[in-house]
C-alpha cells in the first residue's frame, strides 16, 4: 500500500506579484539589509516568500499538481464503486470576507471529476452554498461540535504568549482570551481574530440534507444550529436553533450565497433550496 499517516494536503505555491514601483522598493530594502543574494532577475526571495515583478500587485496561487492529481484519482476511483461521492475539504482562508477564488475553482474541479457534493469546513464560521452543475457545494457548515473550553491542559507557549505566569490554569487562559476578544484588554502583540458579531458567528452552524432522486439533486434542507451557551461546560454543544436565531442564521447563509445566485427560503424553522423549478 502506498500510504502515509497524517493529513491529505492540497498545497499551494504562493507568489506575491508586485508592480515596478513596489518591486524596486523591495530591492532597496534588501540592499539596505545586505540581502543582495536574494535578488534574482525579476524575482526576490525574501522572508521565505517569493516576490515577482508584474503589471499590478496581486497574490498568485499555484496548486501542487501531485496533490491535485492524487485527490482526483481518489474521486474517480470512488465514482466507479459508489452511488454518491461526497468530498470533504478543510480550508481556513478567506478572501475579501468570502470564499477564496482558488478554493472555488478547486471544488468545482472536483465536481467535474465526479463528486456529487462538497462538504466544507475550516473558517470556523458559515460560508455560502453554491449549486454547480446540479451539485451542492457547502463551502463551510461552521463549527458543529467545538467544545474547546473545558480542556484540562494547554501548551506552555500559550501561557507565555499571553503573559501568564507558571501558576496560571487553563481557565485563566480562557478568561484572558475572552477579555482580548471583547476589547476589554488590548495588547500590542495580539490582534483579536474575532469580536462582536464575528465572534458570535463562531457558534452558528448548519446541517444540510440533500435529497437526490434517481441521481438528480431535487432539494436541500438546511437546519440551523447554535452552539453558544453562557456556561463553558455546555458551550460548543450543538442544538437546533430557536426561531429567532434560526431565521438569522438562514438569512446570513442566504446573504453569503447570493454571489452564486442560490435562492434560499426560510420556512418552518429551516432553509429550503428548491431545485425542481
Amino acid at each position: 500500500m502506498h500510504g502515509r499517516p497524517g493529513i491529505n494536503p492540497l498545497r499551494f505555491d504562493t507568489r506575491y506579484v508586485l508592480d515596478r514601483e513596489s518591486f524596486n522598493s523591495l530591492i532597496d530594502i534588501c540592499v539596505k539589509f545586505g540581502f543582495n543574494d536574494k535578488i534574482r532577475d525579476n524575482k526576490i526571495f525574501y522572508l521565505n516568500n517569493i516576490f515577482e515583478l508584474g503589471e499590478k500587485a496581486h497574490i498568485k496561487y499555484i496548486i501542487n499538481k501531485s496533490d491535485l492529481d492524487r485527490n482526483i484519482r481518489a474521486i474517480k476511483d470512488a465514482r466507479r464503486a459508489a452511488d454518491y461521492v461526497l468530498v470533504h475539504i478543510h480550508q481556513s482562508d478567506k478572501e475579501n470576507g468570502g470564499v477564496p477564488k482558488r478554493i472555488q475553482a478547486l471544488v468545482r474541479k472536483f465536481i467535474d471529476e465526479g463528486a456529487d457534493a462538497i462538504i466544507g469546513d475550516g473558517p470556523h464560521e458559515i460560508q455560502g452554498i453554491e449549486i454547480y452543475n446540479g451539485k451542492p457545494i457547502f463551502y463551510s457548515l461552521g463549527n458543529f461540535f467545538y467544545q474547546s473550553e473545558t480542556i484540562k491542559r494547554f501548551p506552555f507557549d500559550i501561557y507565555e504568549r499571553n503573559g501568564l505566569d507558571d501558576n496560571a490554569t487553563p481557565q485563566d487562559v480562557l478568561d484572558y482570551r475572552d477579555k482580548i476578544r471583547s476589547g476589554k484588554l488590548i495588547r500590542d502583540n495580539i490582534i483579536p481574530s474575532r469580536s462582536g458579531d464575528s465572534y458570535m458567528r463562531w457558534f452558528d452552524a448548519l446541517v444540510g440534507q440533500c435529497i437526490f432522486i434517481s441521481g438528480e439533486l431535487q432539494e436541500i434542507k438546511i437546519f440551523p444550529v447554535g452552539t453558544y451557551h453562557p456556561h463553558r461546560s455546555q458551550r460548543g454543544r450543538p442544538i437546533l436553533a430557536d426561531e429567532q436565531q434560526g431565521k438569522k442564521i438562514i438569512e446570513y447563509v442566504k446573504q453569503c450565497s447570493s454571489e452564486w445566485g442560490t435562492n434560499i427560503e426560510y420556512k418552518n424553522g429551516i432553509g429550503l433550496i428548491n431545485l425542481k423549478g
